[in-house]
């Protein structure tokens, strides 16, 4: 693969003996992580179709099974101009990684949700496949939403509750809504 200017050689060599029960043990605590994470995780070949997808990643695009989007392009749930999966493909091929691209998922029943997306390249002998997580995103309506509820609820307050705790409330509900913005425009967690 190419890594800026230069050609680069991944190599993994393993044994060709049967893996011992650690491996064993460890690659069923990965598979466990895996489908137990918030995160989106598809597993693609070479082309952008899905071999393998966990329960998250279901969830965000509200699919009844694994069975319904095996074998799919992942492009038809995920992409905008900017930042289609073929981009994503070429791009982690190129560098071995496309890290947090802001992307869309179309959901099932047509709703779009903003997302972050990282592709990485999987090499396993012969076979190319690619690994995506895909992290849903707090929307600036969403923390706008918060910061407008978040505000009411201390103007109810006035003159019930004490200044300084009114005040000690402000300032967190203000550092909450910048953490939540900042957040949300570099692509980082966003909550409020």
């Amino acid at each position: 693969f190419r890594a800026g200017d230069s050609l680069r050689l991944l190599l993994r060599v393993r044994s060709a003996e049967a893996p011992d029960a650690g491996q064993t043990d460890n690659s069923r605590t990965l598979a466990l992580l895996v489908d137990s994470t918030h995160d989106g995780v598809v597993v693609t070949d070479s082309s952008g179709r899905i071999v393998v997808a966990n329960p998250a990643f279901l969830t965000l695009a509200e699919s009844a099974s694994e069975d319904e989007v095996r074998g799919r392009s992942l492009s038809e749930w995920i992409g905008r101009i900017d930042a289609d999966i073929d981009t994503l493909l070429a791009s982690a091929r190129e560098h071995g990684m496309a890290h947090l691209v802001r992307s869309s998922l179309r959901r099932r029943r047509g709703a779009q949700l903003d997302i972050d997306i990282t592709a990485a390249m999987l090499a396993e002998g012969e076979q190319e496949r690619f690994g995506f997580t895909v992290r849903a995103c707090a929307s600036k309506a969403d923390v706008d939403e918060r910061w407008l509820q978040a505000l009411a609820a201390l103007e109810k307050d006035i003159g019930q509750v004490p200044m300084d705790e009114l005040l000690a409330r402000a300032r967190r509900v203000v550092e909450q809504h910048f953490a939540a913005t900042a957040g949300s425009r570099s692509a980082g967690p966003a909550e409020v």
